[in-house]
């Protein structure tokens, strides 16, 4: 999966000025800084949140292990919390043959080309053009003609009525500040015999509880929260120098309840046909757990996954995500 891609990123990097090299003893650190006080932190608006994820794609997101590139990242236990979740999600996907797919908050574009191989034409919409920019220098290295990147807006889709066969929206829906509109904007654009892959946090996480644990001793560890302050891009632009008011890195990070999240896409119209759980979330912080884990060991935690998926478990505990399969009512 994604071999062709891969093949021309050093070439997406060098001409997108990216980093290519993360640093995770910082990310370990940077959840451990105290967050700045300020009194502006209750109210988060669209505007804020569009300069956040624009400033995340060129300050941070490029970094393999911590944003979009994680992909392709060398260390096999950070790089497989990327591609299980992709792996999964395929899964998940109807037949794709002469299919238009509309991609919800598609970043650099690495699951639109990938569904670009066999679907007849895809639309990845994102709010940061740093990551689109990267998603168009992919198409063009990559000579695909039925793949658009345009800006856009999950809560107000751009698009007719009845556009789509497909939506897919991964690890989106977390971000947004009105999770219901999104919603019914899916639906709007599906055709009645569209389906919906979406994923999301909303199992019981044990990382979090972990988190909650260590937050008893650390009061200011900012981890999957719904009002979370984003350190690690706040710190990165202070180091460049530009610093901005520590208000600007306020973003959202929901984790809903898997009851509460299917009421959801009932109540809009659709109902869930199928739902898998992605990567075991090991405490007390998966993504360090996967750095620095064996990869003899993957494959043993693969088979724990899928144990637990048989037994329809992982879906609302344990996961990191969730992938659902959903169609209109």
């Amino acid at each position: 999966m994604l071999e062709e891609i891969e093949n021309v990123l050093d070439l997406a990097l060098k001409n997108s000025n990216i980093k290519s090299e993360a640093n995770f003893s910082r990310l370990i650190r940077d959840e451990l800084t105290d967050t700045p006080n300020s009194d502006k932190f209750n109210k988060i608006t669209n505007e804020d949140l569009n300069n956040l994820y624009e400033i995340r794609a060129k300050v941070l997101d490029w970094e393999l292990g911590t944003g979009y590139l994680g992909f392709f990242a060398k260390n096999k236990g950070t790089r497989y919390t990327f591609t299980r979740r992709i792996e999964v999600m395929m899964k998940q996907m109807p037949p794709l043959e002469n299919k238009t797919i509309l991609e919800v908050g598609c970043g650099t574009g690495i699951i639109s080309l990938e569904l670009a191989k066999t679907a007849r034409n895809v639309v990845g919409i994102d709010i940061a053009e740093t990551a689109l920019d990267f998603g168009r220098c992919l198409a063009e290295s990559l000579g695909y003609t039925n793949v658009e990147f345009k800006k856009g807006d999950a809560k107000n889709l751009e698009f007719n009525d009845e556009s789509f066969n497909v939506v897919v929206c991964s690890e989106v829906l977390e971000h947004l500040l009105d999770t219901e509109k999104a919603i019914s904007e899916f639906h709007r654009v599906l055709n009645k015999e569209g389906t919906l892959i979406l994923t999301t946090p909303c199992a019981t996480s044990l990382s979090e509880m972990c988190m909650d644990f260590i937050r008893i001793f650390i009061k200011d560890m900012q981890v999957e929260k719904e009002n979370q302050f984003d350190k690690k891009t706040y710190l990165a632009m202070n180091k460049e120098g530009k610093n901005m008011p520590p208000e600007k890195f306020l973003r959202v990070h929901k984790r809903f309840g898997y009851n509460n999240l299917v009421e959801m896409f009932n109540k809009q119209g659709f109902k869930v046909v199928d739902a898998k759980g992605a990567v075991f979330a090991f405490p007390p912080y998966y993504p360090v757990f996967y750095r620095y884990c064996p990869s003899v060991v993957l494959p043993i935690i693969r088979g724990v996954e899928s144990l637990l998926n048989t037994a329809d478990i992982l879906k609302r505990f344990g996961s990191v995500s969730t992938c659902f399969r959903i169609e209109k009512q």
